[in-house]
């Protein structure tokens, strides 16, 4: 299952070569098939990519083969006996936990306008880590051995996430982060459908989350070919500006997916002062003005 990753700089013609492979898979696609997908990240993503294509003259019923990876994964990892809890049901679960506990940490803020919604986000970053409940009880544990002092604050933190999962499953409900982990329980024990790609491709994407980068590794396992662009520039006093990208890259090279460099090039402009500014718009350079 061939898996690239095309790097190259702004402007080189990554999106182009890549929308020019999904035309030639739209054409020779069954249009009822939906085993060919152009992935970007936002809505305002896709409907640019919608638009380009239009101006290129592609036909037919394509629309719905251009998403977002969270739409993507939330159609191919489904869990339709669990749903997702609404803001409203997990707003009410953290409010119960504070209420029927008396943690220390908490105990003057708990009340606090905001409070709840940053137990809240705490509890998202978790899940976009793929830290679960039991591994983050285990690294607090460990902290607390070594800063003793902060006790309450790592027995609370601990206590909350366990008390959150406990009640979302007691409800009956599951949180949005949650399908990819019950699905790949559910494939282990061939409880699922099984799912086949025959291509995908990634574009405008610069860095990934820890459970994009799983939703990665188990798109790629069920797609014949898989590209993903990434925008970085090489030269002195660069790599500061991608290191980012440089992460992203070693990352996806780790999930086996094979380095392809575009050729330097322009398809943006051909205007001098636009592409000194492009060449140059991260370059530091001091300056020596005179008073």
């Amino acid at each position: 299952m061939p898996k690239v990753l095309l790097i190259g700089p702004a402007g080189c013609g990554k999106t182009h070569a890549v929308l020019d492979d999904f035309e030639k898979a739209l054409r020779a696609a069954d249009p009822l098939d939906p085993d060919t997908f152009f992935i970007v990240p936002s809505a305002e993503h896709t409907e640019r990519i919608v638009s380009l294509l239009i101006q290129r003259g592609a036909k037919g019923f394509f629309h719905k083969r251009v998403t977002t990876l969270s739409r993507l994964a939330a159609d191919m990892f489904q869990v339709p006996d669990i749903p997702v809890a609404s803001s409203l049901t997990r707003a009410m679960i953290v409010k119960e936990l504070l209420a029927e506990n008396d943690w220390e940490y908490f105990r003057e803020v708990k009340d606090q306008p905001g409070f709840l919604n940053l137990i809240l986000q705490f509890v998202n970053e978790l899940k976009e880590s793929c830290v679960g409940s039991a591994e983050f009880r285990a690294r607090m544990n460990e902290l607390k051995k070594f800063e003793p002092a902060y006790g309450t604050k790592y027995e609370a933190l601990a206590s909350v996430y366990e008390g959150y999962e406990a009640k979302l499953k007691e409800r009956g409900f599951r949180d949005a982060q949650d399908g990819l982990k019950i699905y790949l329980e559910r494939k282990a024990k061939c409880a699922v459908r099984p799912v086949k790609f025959r291509a995908l491709w990634l574009d405008g994407f610069f860095d990934f989350s820890n459970l994009q980068l799983e939703y990665l590794k188990a798109l790629s396992s069920v797609t014949e070919n898989m590209t993903i662009t990434l925008t970085k520039e090489a030269g002195e006093g660069r790599e500061e500006v991608f290191e980012i990208v440089d992460a992203t890259q070693k990352s996806l090279e780790a999930a086996g997916f094979k380095t392809v460099k575009m050729k330097p090039g322009n398809f943006r402009t051909q205007e001098p002062a636009l592409l000194y500014l492009q060449k140059n718009i991260f370059t530091q350079r001091g300056t020596g003005a005179s008073t």
